[in-house]
């Protein structure tokens, strides 16, 4: 073989090498991207779930302390029935966000968010049956269901501030996808 072959044999070589490394280079880019892009939209996904469902809970708490302290005033029946009203209105906003929570998991945090509900869900029945005695004339002088209502609240406070810690850690982690 002369030189001029080896030349030509040389450089073909070295462009097929070349042009395999290229392209491993380019599939493996491609791949941690692809990776990448992924675990982005799947940390957007859950943290538009985890706003959503900590919005709809801080609005019915907010109502729901409105509601105690008209009450706690000694505030007439029409302002409590529309203060309830309020509270109601705000309960279903809770009851459609926490479902979205447990799609996206973790089991951890989508275990807090059914906590979450049922706290909200306690509050709006105590709180219904309360009025209900009032109206009939029966309440009991120690608010029975008034006080469970506002231990719902304590509770909902408690568990929503877990909630959001549990939600930041799963945001936090580099890859959320297989939590």
């Amino acid at each position: 073989m002369d030189a001029g072959t080896a030349a030509i044999l040389g450089a073909a070589v070295g462009g097929l090498f070349g042009a395999g490394g290229t392209l491993g280079a380019a599939f493996l880019t491609g791949r941690f991207q692809g990776r990448s892009q992924h675990g982005q939209w799947w940390r957007e996904g859950r943290r538009a779930a985890y706003s959503n469902f900590i919005a709809a809970v801080t609005s019915f708490r907010e109502a729901a302390d409105a509601l105690e302290m008209a009450d706690d005033q000694g505030r007439d029946e029409i302002e409590l029935s529309e203060l309830l009203k309020t509270v109601h209105d705000r309960w279903p906003a809770v009851r459609s966000t926490a479902p979205v929570v447990a799609v996206e998991g973790p089991q951890k945090v989508a275990d807090l968010a059914a906590k979450i509900e049922r706290h909200v869900e306690g509050f709006a029945i105590h709180s219904d049956l309360d009025a209900e005695e009032r109206a009939h004339g029966q309440s009991d002088g120690g608010r029975t269901f008034l006080c469970e209502a506002h231990n719902a609240l304590v509770d909902i406070s408690r568990d929503l501030h877990a909630f959001a810690v549990g939600a930041r850690e799963t945001l936090d982690r580099a890859d959320t996808t297989g939590q």
